[in-house]
């Protein structure tokens, strides 16, 4: 992770031409990153795995609140990362709701 500097530091990160970023900017509110209080922005470098996409999910793993996921392989193995209220968490697997969604769609598919 590439931690910012203090703004009134001369110490400066390096990001070399054509490294593999992943910039997570952190949103406050309904207008998310666009609200002026959002000042959570990580640069994360050496990703692991292919982020192919991102969900909004009603409930996170072991939360009763609604978030964001990215779904990514690493490996063979499928899941999705997301943002516990503390740190981020990789979980293996297809988020809860998109497996039930994939066997309600199964089971109309059948009928």
């Amino acid at each position: 992770m590439v931690r910012l500097p203090d703004v009134n530091s001369n110490d400066r990160e390096t990001v070399a031409a054509g490294e593999r970023l992943l910039a997570v900017i952190h949103g406050v509110d309904a207008q998310g990153w666009r609200n002026g209080h959002a000042r959570q922005a990580y640069l994360l470098r050496e990703v692991a795995g292919d982020i192919s996409a991102t969900m909004h999910l009603r409930h996170l793993p072991k939360q009763a609140n609604p978030g964001d996921v990215l779904r990514d392989k690493v490996g063979a193995e499928s899941g999705f990362l997301y943002w516990s209220g503390a740190k981020y968490v990789w979980q293996k697997g297809a988020p809860a709701e998109q497996r039930m969604a994939s066997a309600s769609a199964r089971v109309a598919a059948a009928r």
